[in-house]
């Protein structure tokens, strides 16, 4: 589960990007790169995993799902965890960037208030308003976060292959199919004995 990282705008928490875009870049590049990177290391390995990103309803979080046995749980961790740190790698540039302005502006805002610190009173507005904006941007810097991994892969409670079941009821049909069938059989090789013999 990938969480996108967002930072304050204009006093709104806005996302890094979208997360139909994060989304697409996921599906078409970081799935591909990673798969392709696992047939390279591994050609051996004629299994064809697939990787499947999808957002929930009315959700900002991407969610990655991937189909295997307990026997591979180490492949299929290690799979996800590579889509999700290049997800993470892609956002860290923006992240850098915001966090860079942020601590600037900061230090700018000290620089300014620390130069009216000895002026008279008749600066004082000047300095409350410029103490308001250290404030906020400190806020800001607090409040910005980069992508990240909610929740590492994990296996599902519940198998996801063919039910014990319906493997027992497949298996009765096919064995009840089979004994008519023998009993068609055995039946048409007496009537064509019986010709024969007549």
């Amino acid at each position: 589960t990938i969480d996108i990282g967002s930072q304050i705008i204009g006093g709104t928490i806005k996302p890094f990007e979208s997360p139909q875009t994060l989304l697409a870049k996921i599906q078409h590049v970081f799935i591909p790169q990673t798969l392709n990177e696992q047939r390279q290391t591994n050609p051996e390995d004629i299994k064809n995993f697939k990787i499947k990103a999808s957002i929930p309803k009315n959700s900002v979080i991407i969610i990655l799902k991937i189909k295997g046995t307990v026997n591979e749980s180490n492949l299929i961790t290690r799979l996800l965890q590579n889509v999700t740190l290049q997800a993470i790698q892609d956002h860290q540039r923006i992240y850098n960037a915001a966090k860079q302005n942020l601590l600037a502006l900061k230090e700018q805002l000290k620089t300014e208030l620390a130069a009216l610190e000895p002026a008279k009173d008749n600066w004082a507005n000047e300095r409350r308003l410029l103490k308001s904006n250290l404030e906020v941007h400190v806020a800001a810097l607090a409040n910005l976060r980069n992508t990240h991994e909610i929740m590492p892969p994990m296996r599902s409670i519940e198998a996801t292959g063919t039910s014990r079941k319906l493997i027992v009821i497949i298996a009765a049909f096919l064995g009840i199919f089979l004994a008519v069938f023998a009993a068609f059989l055995a039946e048409f090789i007496a009537k064509v004995k019986s010709q024969a013999d007549s």
